[in-house]
């Protein structure tokens, strides 16, 4: 793998924390639609009485430091530049957030989440490389790209939670 698509995908990774940040305000819109992006989930996956309180914690990973957001993106790049793509990297991802919550998350949350790193990876990593925090960044995590696909609306309709990533958009 190039050096130039390595340092893509760590960009889009570190974007992707901040987009998959649970509960960051009172977004009940769910009229969007996943343009595509099926998760293989029902929705609400995230929001048992287990895995609710498990994505709220920052306090994962051998420093208790991390979120699983932070796993998702850590463990995300790991997998992409490990050589996973499609429904590999979605797996890898899937399973490595599992093990570092010490299962503290189900599979079925953590598939939201590795979902998101999909998605953003198969859509924006050529629009995020050059700002990952900017506007057309975020539009394009929000489904201005060429698939349409809205990975953040995918989120929520996986996982139940709400985000604001997208509002104002």
């Amino acid at each position: 793998m190039s050096t130039s698509r390595m340092i893509s995908i760590r960009v889009i990774a570190a974007t992707i924390v901040m987009a998959m940040a649970p509960g960051c305000g009172d977004d009940d819109d769910t009229s969007g639609t996943d343009a595509g992006v099926d998760s293989g989930m029902a929705g609400g996956a995230c929001t048992n009485p287990s895995d609710g309180p498990a994505i709220m914690r920052a306090d994962y990973g051998p420093m208790m430091d991390k979120s699983v957001a932070n796993i998702a993106t850590e463990q995300g790049t790991a997998c992409a530049l490990g050589g996973s793509t499609g429904d590999a990297l979605q797996s890898c991802t899937r399973d490595a957030i599992v093990e570092q919550t010490e299962m503290a998350v189900s599979s079925g949350c953590a598939d939201c989440f590795a979902l998101s790193v999909r998605c953003s990876v198969e859509n924006c990593i050529s629009v995020c490389v050059a700002d990952p925090t900017g506007t057309e960044c975020i539009a394009c995590r929000c489904g201005d790209n060429a698939a349409m696909e809205d990975c953040d609306q995918a989120f929520r309709d996986c996982s139940g939670v709400p985000t604001t990533t997208c509002d104002g958009i």
